[in-house]
């Protein structure tokens, strides 16, 4: 009888431990719904998944997000793009839009100069900047959509700096994500800087003030699901995660002509970086390094020289 009553009780734990986890799921699916609602609102914008669906919980969602927990999606998984191009990816706005400053070249150090150089003065193009930062601050991007009427996607994980990047009405894609090699959760580091946030922050000295979960996502997902192939300009600032970027790329499957790959000048092993990056690129065999801006390093498609 003692068996048998113990038994059951371990029965009864199971099932309400599934129990919760199922409530616990779907709490946090509508949680983060009804955050992408409210947050599309309060920019006068509208995203991909309120253009398809309108204010509606997609009960599939649930059966996504499991999924990206147990890290089963693959990166051209057909649930995983619908959920993205519902959940992450906002269209381009057609509002004015809202810079501190007029520029034209408003890079760091004249990375958008040197590309535009490269590729002719090309328009009509599309470029990712994944670590787009505020949108405008040191934007490798904005000489492109502004000249050159280009437009792309703007990769920014830190949801402060986000905030600040809607809110410029960029004529580009934005999505609050950050890179990975699949679709997972991941810890993300809040920094006192602003523009140092990281999933694995870079310099120690720098006061952190607090973490978050946030999904990141494979750059082939994000680019299917928009349906793009082919990328003009590739900036890539992920504090310290380029190379995990780089070696994960889908070089099959999406042709890039143009990469400036960030290397902060202040890291202690960055000799050892710019050499794991440059052995990236020779084993992809189809780059050559011409040129060092300031921290970044530029790679073009040979057929380009």
């Amino acid at each position: 009888m003692t068996l048998k009553s113990g038994t059951m009780y371990s029965r009864r734990n199971r099932i309400l431990t599934n129990y919760l986890t199922a409530v616990s799921t779907t709490l946090t699916i509508t949680i983060i719904f009804l955050y992408g609602a409210i947050l599309t609102s309060s920019k006068g914008r509208r995203s991909i998944f309120q253009i398809s669906t309108g204010n509606r919980l997609n009960i599939l969602d649930i059966d996504v997000y499991r999924d990206i927990e147990a890290r089963h999606l693959k990166a051209d998984d057909p649930g995983l793009m619908e959920y993205v191009r519902r959940k992450f990816l906002f269209a381009p706005t057609e509002r004015p839009r809202n810079l501190s400053r007029n520029a034209v070249d408003y890079s760091q150090a004249g990375q958008s100069t040197l590309v535009d150089e490269i590729l002719g003065h090309r328009t009509g193009g599309f470029f990712v900047e994944s670590g787009a930062w505020d949108g405008e601050t040191d934007s490798n991007s904005l000489f492109f959509e502004i000249f050159r009427n280009w437009t792309g996607i703007l990769i920014e994980p830190d949801p402060w700096n986000f905030e600040k990047l809607s809110r410029k009405n960029r004529k580009a894609y934005t999505a609050q994500t950050c890179l990975t090699a699949s679709p997972q959760r991941i810890d993300f580091t809040f920094s006192a800087a602003p523009d140092s946030g990281a999933v694995k922050p870079l310099f120690p000295d720098i006061p952190t003030v607090g973490k978050t979960k946030i999904l990141c996502l494979p750059i082939h997902t994000l680019l299917a699901s928009i349906g793009v192939r082919h990328v003009d300009y590739f900036s890539l600032d992920v504090e310290g995660e380029e190379p995990a970027v780089l070696r994960s790329f889908p070089w099959d499957e999406i042709t890039v002509d143009v990469w400036s790959v960030e290397v902060n000048q202040g890291l202690k092993n960055r000799d050892e970086k710019l050499a794991e990056i440059a052995g990236i690129f020779d084993k992809v065999g189809l780059y050559s390094n011409v040129e060092m801006v300031a921290h970044d390093v530029v790679y073009v498609r040979n057929v380009l020289l």
